[in-house]
């Protein structure tokens, strides 16, 4: 036979409808709201209860995207990230990104060797001799520079 105890347990445990409840209790858990005055009031509280528990509903959607976020991304990702901003205020990590190659280019271009100096740490003076006649003279199919005579040489 049920007791109050017994009735009270098995509402907090299963809620407040009788399909949820234990099959072999479920006839005495009935015969008890009956003869029971009470226990009439117990489950209209375990019905509000019950009520507040089903309209909640968790945002699930917004946990599955929490841990994804949580994920440490890749490196590839990251520079993904930084080189393609998704906001309009990040558009200068690519153009940085691509003024570093033509600085380096500069760099390497002042510094290569291709202008020859002397001991005093100035170009030499037939270094800008041959750069004269390289800008100001055409070059010949034959891949000469051609004087301002019309004579080819070779340099």
């Amino acid at each position: 036979m049920i007791d109050e105890t017994k009735f009270r347990a098995v509402i907090d445990c299963y809620g407040s409808q009788p399909s949820r409840w234990p099959g072999e209790l479920r006839d005495e858990m009935q015969q008890y709201e009956i003869a029971n005055p009470d226990a009439s009031r117990w489950l209209m509280e375990a019905r509000a209860l019950d009520s507040l528990l089903d309209a909640y509903k968790p945002a699930v959607n917004d946990l599955r995207e929490e841990i994804i976020g949580a994920i440490p991304k890749t490196l590839s990702e990251r520079i993904s990230e930084w080189l393609l901003p998704n906001s309009p205020s990040g558009f200068w990590k690519p153009a940085l990104a691509g003024s570093i190659p033509l600085l380096f280019g500069v760099a390497v271009g002042m510094f290569s060797g291709m202008y020859p100096m002397d001991s005093a740490g100035v170009f030499a003076s037939e270094s800008w001799e041959f750069e004269e006649r390289a800008m100001l003279s055409p070059v010949s199919m034959s891949g000469s520079f051609v004087d301002s005579l019309g004579g080819e040489f070779d340099e």
